[in-house]
């Protein structure tokens, strides 16, 4: 038998089905919103991740540098304690005497150049310096004692890549241009991390990212982004700039 329907009840089986056809697009809506919510979480734990390994490599990197210029310092204090007690051994004390006073010059020209309240921050700009100097790079220092500190090693992977960025910047000008100028200092209540050094040419013209102009770029390139993100995390900021032939980072917290 075939039964009519009153207008009363077409209503109502229509509304039965708009209300399931909603409640199925809402699902679906649902399940669509918290794949992308789990998709932006895990891309952003993955690059939290990614910024932590890479910090903690960049630490591992100027950590093992500073053992083998330690390693390097020893072996060569050897050598001079091996000649100063073969000269004593023979009697021969008036030589002994002058090798020590060139052995005191020598010293004095491996003095630290800073000497903060942070004994990390002192042995990395140390050796950071003194390896700018030996690529004849003239470089002028003004830090001041107080240093203030950054969450875990921030500050040490922050002022390790910015001066490595400088020093390699310097080391594809003429020798007699190469220029570094280091500065720490408070500015009221923030501190103030500042390197700035020689460019021939614009960069920021060419290269507004800052992106590596190197072959490999998923191993190099990452240093400017690692400060920025580091000096976020410590609520502060991260500044590149020119004047006239120079570069600037500034990092205020």
């Amino acid at each position: 038998m075939c039964r009519i329907y009153s207008d009363y009840e077409n209503a109502a089986y229509i509304g039965q089905s708009a209300d399931s056809s909603f409640i199925v697009h809402t699902d679906l809506i649902y399940e669509l919103a918290l794949s992308l919510y789990m998709a932006n979480s895990n891309k952003k734990y993955a690059d939290k991740l990614q910024e932590q390994l890479t910090s903690g490599e960049d630490y591992i990197k100027n950590v093992s540098m500073l053992d083998r210029q330690i390693r390097s310092i020893k072996h060569d204090m050897n050598n001079q304690l091996q000649v100063l007690s073969g000269l004593i051994n023979n009697g021969q004390f008036n030589e002994a005497s002058d090798f020590l006073k060139q052995y005191g010059i020598g010293l004095e020209k491996t003095i630290d150049y800073i000497n903060t309240n942070n004994p990390v921050i002192n042995t990395l700009i140390n050796s950071k310096i003194a390896y700018a100097k030996s690529e004849n790079i003239i470089t002028a220092i003004d830090i001041t004692k107080d240093i203030k500190p950054m969450t875990g090693n921030d500050l040490c992977s922050i002022i390790g890549n910015v001066i490595d960025n400088a020093i390699e910047a310097e080391l594809h000008e003429e020798e007699s241009l190469r220029q570094l100028h280091i500065q720490a200092y408070w500015d009221d209540e923030e501190m103030v991390f500042h390197v700035s050094n020689y460019i021939n040419e614009t960069v920021l013209d060419r290269n507004s990212g800052l992106a590596t102009t190197k072959e490999d770029k998923n191993s190099h390139g990452l240093g400017t982004n690692i400060v920025k993100s580091l000096a976020k995390r410590n609520y502060g900021t991260c500044d590149y700039y020119e004047t006239e032939n120079e570069f600037h980072c500034e990092i205020r917290w």
